[in-house]
Parts: structure tokens; sequence; C-alpha cells
């Protein structure tokens, strides 16, 4: 693992912190709100023409990452934890602080499936679960128009034809990232950072971001 290091400053009102998912460099109860897409176990596909090992993507390395994870968050924080339908399983690994499992629909995962000869067999995976977890204490979500949204969310999956792709293997929607922080205010940790796409969604208005909400 890499040596904890100083935080470097950016902006007046930003810092650089540089660690790993296994050893946050944060107090405890730091963290409002966490989004994690953590490495597949099994095969995963992403991008065309993105080999993963050429741009420095970190394969699956464990699960160990969790309890740190948890234990940055605040009480009463949200964690949400995009995982592929076989693994879902092994991450139910707080049972009784899994609030939900969020179903995000791509409509163009078919497709992708056909070209990657996925689902032979079987039908074409077009969905994928996102659990959402709640630290206790518990309490309801407060939805900026007062109704309550259904868990369910429509975003195609990023590939390398698409104006917001960046060239990294795996990548999650800007649609589904704001989807997911809408009801949320404070501190967002971008987990695993990969194209730093959750931070630029927790900085926009309507997440938190310029109307007192920060990102980490």
């Amino acid at each position: 693992m890499p040596p904890r290091r100083a935080p470097i400053s950016v902006k007046p009102d930003w810092q650089l912190l540089l660690g790993d998912a296994f050893h946050l460099p944060l107090r405890d109860a730091a963290i409002d709100v966490i989004v994690a897409d953590p490495p597949y176990e099994g095969t995963a596909r992403g991008k065309r023409r993105v080999p993963a090992r050429r741009v420095g993507y970190i394969p699956f390395s464990g699960r160990g990452w969790f309890p740190e994870a948890w234990r940055v968050l605040k009480p009463g924080g949200h964690l949400y934890l995009v995982c592929s339908m076989k693994e879902s399983h092994q991450w139910r690994v707080r049972p009784a602080q899994l609030v939900d499992v969020i179903c995000w629909r791509a409509p163009n995962a078919a497709s992708l499936a056909a070209h990657w000869r996925r689902g032979i067999g079987g039908r074409a995976p077009v969905w994928q679960p996102i659990l959402h977890y709640q630290k206790a204490p518990r309490s309801p979500i407060d939805w900026p128009d007062g109704f309550v949204r259904e868990n369910y969310i429509e975003a195609s999956r990023i590939q390398s034809n698409m104006k917001e792709a960046l060239p990294w293997p795996n990548q999650l929607p800007m649609k589904l990232l704001l989807w997911l922080l809408a009801p949320h205010q404070g501190l967002v940790l971008d987990l695993f950072s990969g194209t730093g796409a959750t931070g630029r969604a927790a900085t926009r208005p309507g997440t938190g971001g310029d109307l007192g909400g920060r990102q980490c």
C-alpha cells in the first residue's frame, strides 16, 4: 500500500488527499454520502478500445475496503454500492443497514451484451443493482420536492463513442450520479474515483455543490 502523505492544497476551500480505499486518510464519521463502484471480481467488460491495464485500472483486490468506508461514514450517512447481479449477494455484508436495492436499467445494455456475447443460455443483463445502505440511526430521506422517488433509474451505459466518455474502462453516467445525489447534502466521497464523475456530480447545483455541499 502507498504511504500516507500530507494533504495537497488545490484551492482555498479544496484539499486533495492521496490514499486508497483500504486505508482512507480520513477521521471517523467524516463523510455524509459515499458512492462506490468497485472493480468486479469476475470478468468485467468495459469500453471498447480502452485497455484496462494500459490506463492503470486496478482489478478486484478484495472487499476489505467496506469496513473502512463504514468507519468514515457519519451516523445516518448513506452508502451507494454499484455491483453486478452475480456479486450482489456477496456485498450484502450489513443486511440490517441495507435500506434498498435500486434498479439501474441501461437501454443500451442488450446490444452491449450481444457484442460481448453475454447472456448466452439466458437473458441479456439489462439492469444492474445498486445497494443502498444507511448507517444507524436511520432516518427518512429529505426529498427536494417532498415526494418519495421510485427505486428505479434509466441511464445508458457510457461507451467510447459517447460525448460523455473518458479514457477509462468503467464509468458511471452523470445522469445516474445526479439522480443518486439529488436528495443529499454534505460531504461526498468518490471512493473509487476512476474518472472523478461523482465529484463533478456532487458540485453541481441541486446536489449540494454550490448550495453548501462539498466534495471529497
